[in-house]
C-alpha cells in the first residue's frame, strides 16, 4: 500500500531549462527551430508558455505518438496573436537574444554555472532538442 504524499521536488519549480527544438508546423507545412522549456515556468514567463503536442518531424520516424512540450510564445498565451494561424506565434532560435533580455528584465537569472555543468556532463535529452541554458526565477 502506498501513502500518497507530495514529492518535495514538486515545490522547487523555480528553475527550468530552455531548449531549441525542431518543430513541424502542420498548418503551414513548415519546419523551424522553436524555443521550449523543461517545465511550465513560474512568474510572468508562464503567461508566454503553452503546452502543445509535437508531431513526428517526418513519416520515416519510428512510431511513438506525440510528445507534449512547453513552447515559448512570442505573444501572451491569451492574446489574439497566439493562434496556430499566426506564422510567427512561436519564438525561434533567432529570438534567443530577445528571450534573454526579457528574462533579465523580468526577475529571472540565467544560471551560467549550472548551464556549463549540464553541457559538460552531456546529459542526454529527449529527441532532437538542444539545451540553451538553465534559468531560475529570483
Amino acid at each position: 500500500m502506498y501513502i500518497m504524499m507530495e514529492s518535495p521536488f514538486a515545490k522547487t519549480n523555480k528553475s527550468f531549462v530552455v531548449y531549441v527544438e525542431p518543430f513541424r508546423n502542420n498548418y503551414y507545412k513548415t519546419y523551424d527551430n522553436i524555443l521550449t522549456v523543461s517545465v511550465h515556468p513560474p512568474g510572468v514567463l508562464g503567461d508566454m508558455v503553452k503546452a502543445i503536442s509535437l508531431d513526428k518531424l517526418s513519416p520515416f520516424e519510428k512510431p511513438g505518438g506525440t510528445v507534449c512540450s512547453h513552447v515559448i510564445l512570442r505573444y501572451p498565451r491569451n492574446s489574439a496573436n497566439s493562434t496556430i494561424k499566426n506564422p510567427d506565434m512561436y519564438m525561434t532560435s533567432d529570438d534567443i537574444p530577445s528571450l534573454l533580455s526579457y528574462l533579465h528584465e523580468n526577475n529571472y537569472e540565467v544560471d551560467t554555472s549550472m548551464t556549463r555543468m549540464l553541457q559538460k556532463s552531456r546529459v542526454p535529452t529527449m529527441g532532437n532538442r538542444r539545451m540553451v541554458c538553465m534559468v531560475k526565477e529570483l
